[in-house]
């Protein structure tokens, strides 16, 4: 089970035909689900967290029939070689006239609180009125967007005069070309269990600056570029770095992406997927 929300439709079937289950956990437990969903006799055989802050946050939430050495830290990600070799046409590009002496700031997320969009957009105006030559984009909308939070967030731009240094792109099917698009990415979210969007700006060799975001701070596992959330002066001062010096960030971020190709590609998890199986098998 890759959802475990979906574990309670299936376990009746898994118990009845005696096989095994392994579930992954998308999201922190919370409210009871839980001990309700894997108590006895439905006791998964092993659970995946994405990360082991989401994992400590659940930690309460299991049952005691769920025995420790049926829980793991299996991380998550995506096939990156196919996303970061896709074809690129500069029609595709999400802000055509990047280049010259302009630097292209961008985030990508869901458009929710928690995802603190705010922040970016106020990062940007501070490091305008500092005298740097920036741009910021923001990825994200449609189906995975609070309305009331997108409202607050374009009237946000309007009130700071910003109508013309960030742009609001709407949800992608294709991300490949807004990260190519951009020269460094941020990441302003209070909570992941993961931190895609983190991993593959890494993937295409992108400086990124973040708050510590539950999980992000273990997908990008470098403290010079994490900041503890709602830290935002500390951002501020980060990302002015990063514009100032950006050809120097690019080379650590040489090594970030190593890091996600290493640990967070599909055929490495596929693989650490396998051994999970046989192992129970």
């Amino acid at each position: 089970m890759n959802e475990h929300d979906y574990y309670p439709m299936v376990k009746h079937a898994a118990k009845a035909a005696g096989v095994k289950v392994v579930v992954g956990v998308r999201f922190v437990l919370n409210g009871g689900y839980a001990k309700w969903a894997f108590k006895t006799p439905y006791t998964p055989d092993k659970l995946l967290f994405t990360s082991h802050d989401q994992l400590e946050r659940s930690r309460a939430e299991l049952p005691a029939n769920v025995e420790s050495h049926a829980v793991d830290v299996f991380g998550n990600g995506r096939d990156l070689d196919e996303l970061t070799s896709s074809l690129f046409h500069e029609g595709q590009a999400t802000w055509k006239c990047k280049g010259g002496s302009t630097v292209v700031i961008g985030t990508a997320s869901s458009l929710r609180p928690r995802k603190r969009i705010e922040d970016f957009i106020l990062l940007i105006k501070e490091i305008l009125d500092s005298g740097h030559n920036v741009h910021g984009i923001i990825a994200g909308g449609g189906k995975y967007a609070d309305p009331e939070y997108v409202v607050m967030l374009e009237k946000l731009i309007l009130e700071n005069g910003l109508s013309s240094k960030i742009e609001m792109i709407g949800n992608l099917d294709e991300m490949a070309p807004f990260y190519r698009s951009i020269d460094l990415f941020v990441s302003t979210s209070e909570l992941e269990t993961f931190g895609m969007s983190v991993c593959e700006a890494m993937a295409f060799g992108l400086p990124v600056a973040a708050y510590e975001g539950g999980s992000v701070q273990e997908v990008l596992s470098d403290d010079k570029y994490i900041v503890p959330n709602l830290e935002f002066r500390r951002l501020v001062d980060l990302v002015s770095d990063m514009v100032e010096n950006l050809e120097n960030h690019r080379n650590y971020a040489i090594r970030h992406k190593s890091r996600v190709f290493e640990n967070f590609n599909a055929p490495t998890l596929a693989c650490r997927l396998n051994d999970t199986y046989k192992e129970l098998l």
